[in-house]
This record gives structure tokens, sequence and C-alpha cells, in this order.
């Protein structure tokens, strides 16, 4: 449900949206009850380091005897790659449409565990999808995902600066004496959802998506609801693909680049924000929220709790203004967001080199963890057009890119 109040009093529109879908960042399940299985303990206290990765959060588990790397997703189902389900064969429950972050969807199975332990704590019977091996997977050297299905029973804390993951039976456990707090709630899937504000008039429901390493992103549905609300500036506009799901590269989409003043999270306010709309539904808030403050998800009692590291807290992140993708094993092109340098080159020109180093031969896994661009604040493309021209321009972040 979407609901639009004119407020006579101050002239303005205060927009509120409700998720109206069940969509999650890594999967959407349609039959299946997800909220089965528990912890064999009654009460515990877990707390479980995490190593990031290209900003996802990986954790060490135990799986069928072996201990074994998952990323921990609050916005997907717990799954295992298909290898792991035909090394341990687990019961198969049913057989799933389940979407990616980009909409594109499949059939999975859907199998019961019998046994998976977190930091010595043995969970049973959790509905698990069972994925093909991709990109997410390989590059990462992750063999699943813990997912909130599993989690939903919790109290989940997340503390970025001991990079520790803590799970508990009882919010009393934790340290929350500094922390502010507000309601939470939890879609079908029981991924978290909670309200954020963008400056005086935008009151928006999100998923918390740990499996996203962004910070901020308005889906298009919310985008077209606010875009005559204050709240937010758009920067660029463009049409094009930068975004990988589980599977794959996104198909081409028309995407924003929005200049947020203030966004507000439980009280908490973090200013110039910078974020870009995506496809589906719903927006959502990813990992790099747990830069700016402990996290604390209380899935039992529906509480969100956060504790800012500063306050205010002020985003500092900055954008290229050409996205790179990768299509058909090649670099190409994904998103052209500088007007003047759309006439010249093409969403899906391939990028050959990168200040002069070749990129023809490039593995995508190479690209996700260390990309060429990393840590550089301008640098030089050569680019092959599909005409087989090759041209160089230069990029910059948050600059004009010029032709050379």
């Amino acid at each position: 449900m979407e609901v639009i109040i004119k407020d006579a009093s101050m002239g303005k529109i205060v927009a509120i949206v409700v998720l109206s879908h069940l969509l999650l960042s890594r999967s959407y399940a349609q039959a299946i009850n997800f909220k089965q299985g528990e912890a064999l303990a009654s009460t515990y206290f877990v707390e479980l380091p995490y190593e990031k990765i290209g900003g996802k959060l990986v954790v060490v588990i135990e799986l069928g005897g072996k201990k074994r790397k998952f990323l921990l997703d609050t916005g997907a189902p717990t799954a295992i790659t298909e290898p792991v389900y035909f090394e341990i064969n687990p019961r198969l429950m049913a057989k799933e449409e389940i979407r990616d972050i980009s909409e594109k969807k499949d059939s999975l199975w859907v199998v019961s565990l019998p046994e998976l332990k977190v930091g010595g704590l043995v969970f049973a019977n959790i509905p698990t999808i069972v994925i093909k091996e991709s990109a997410i997977t390989t590059c990462f050297q992750v063999e699943g995902i813990i997912g909130s299905n599993l989690l939903r029973n919790s109290i989940v804390q997340f503390d970025s600066r001991r990079k520790t993951i803590t799970i508990a039976s009882d919010a009393k456990k934790l340290n929350l004496t500094n922390a502010r707090k507000a309601d939470l709630t939890l879609d079908k899937q029981n991924s978290p959802v909670f309200s954020v504000q963008l400056g005086k008039y935008i009151k928006e429901m999100v998923l918390f998506d740990s499996g996203a390493d962004e910070f901020y992103a308005m889906s298009n549905d919310h985008f077209q609801l606010f875009r005559k609300t204050q709240g937010f500036e758009v920067i660029a506009t463009t049409y094009g693909s930068n975004t990988m799901g589980l599977y794959g590269q996104s198909e081409q989409i028309n995407m924003r680049r929005l200049f947020i003043p203030e966004l507000i999270v439980n009280a908490v306010s973090i200013r110039g924000v910078k974020a870009e709309t995506s496809a589906g539904p719903n927006s959502r808030i990813g990992a790099k929220l747990l830069d700016f403050g402990v996290l604390t998800l209380d899935y039992q009692q529906g509480n969100f709790y956060f504790e800012p590291y500063q306050e205010p807290a002020q985003f500092a992140e900055t954008w290229w203004n050409l996205d790179p993708a990768f299509v058909d094993n090649k670099l190409v092109v994904g998103a052209l967001w500088d007007k003047a340098l759309k006439p010249k080159i093409r969403v899906g020109d391939q990028i050959t080199g990168i200040d002069g180093i070749s990129t023809e031969q490039i593995e995508l896994c190479a690209l996700i963890l260390n990309s060429p661009l990393r840590n550089k604040s301008n640098a030089v493309l050569t680019l092959k057009t599909s005409k087989g021209d090759l041209k160089t321009i230069q990029i910059k972040k948050e600059g004009s890119i010029q032709n050379h």
C-alpha cells in the first residue's frame, strides 16, 4: 500500500511508503513457509568474527562436518550452493521462483538443512535455497548464505569497528544503553524493514540488506512517488546497467543519481548522501550503514537499535562518471552519466585498457575484488566501439570527462 498525505498546514507533500511487495535483495519465495527451523539452545550468546571482502560480510560456519565460508545477508534467505547440496544431500521441500536484486528470476530447489552450526550454536531444519555457483559464490569463495530466516528468532548486532556479528537469545545480553530504538518489521521472508527519513517531508520503509555493498538505493517505484517531493536532488540520469546479482549482470534500466542533503536513520543524521535508483519496487539500506554506527536488529520483539559512532555523520563517497559492467566475459561501458560523453561513446563499448594496462583478458573476480579503478581519482580508458574503432577518454571522480 502506498499513501500520499497532503499537509495543508505547510503546503508540502509528506510521502509515506509501506512495502507493497515482498521483494528480497537476493531472492523472493512465493509458497514455502520459511518460518521453520530453530536454534536448539533456548539461551545463547554467540560472537562471530567477520571478514569484509568487496563490501560483503563473510563468516565461517560449520555444515556437514566441515567449516565453510558463508555470506551473512539479511536481505536473503539461507542458501547453499549446488556442490554443497550434492555433498550433504538434505531433504527436498519444493521448487520455487527466486528473483535476484535486479529482478531476474529462475526456479530453484528449497531444502531443509538438518543441522548448521554458527559459532557453535546449532540451528536445525532451516529452509534453504540451492543456488548455482556464480560470481557471488566463486569470487568471494563462499559456499552459501546465512539469511534472515535463520536469524528470525534472535537478536543480531553488527559492530563494524570490532568486525563482529553477535547473535543472542535476549536483548538484555547486549549493551544497548546508548542506542536509539525504533520499530522493526519483518517481511514474509523474515527480512528486516525499518523507516528512514529523507529531509523533512519523506518517510520511507526500506529493507536492511547486509548483502548489498552500497549505503542507500531508492527503488524506481519510490522515485516516481517522491520525485515532486522535497528531500533530494536529481544530479544525473542515464540508461544502462551497473548491478550484478545472483543471475549475472542486470538488464538495462533508467537510472538516476541523487543527492540527499540529509538522510535520518533512527534519529541519527547522515549528511550529504549520494545514492542511485535501482530496479524493483522497494528501496534498501546496505552494509555501508555499518560504517556509521553499531546496528542491532531485534527480530524477536520488532525493535531496531542504532548507536552512532559520530553525530552528525558525513557521507564521503564519490562517483565515477562512467560505470563499467561485465557482459559476455568482457569489460564494457555499463552506464554513462556525463551528457558531454554520450554522443562520443555508447553503452556496451568494450573497455580494452585502463591507464595503459590491457583489460581484454580481465576476469570477473579480479574486477570485483581488485578493480583497476580502486584507489584512483582519475584514469584513462581505451575503448573499442561496436565498429571496431579505438578511442581514449579520461574519467575523473565527480569531475568532467574529456576526450584525448
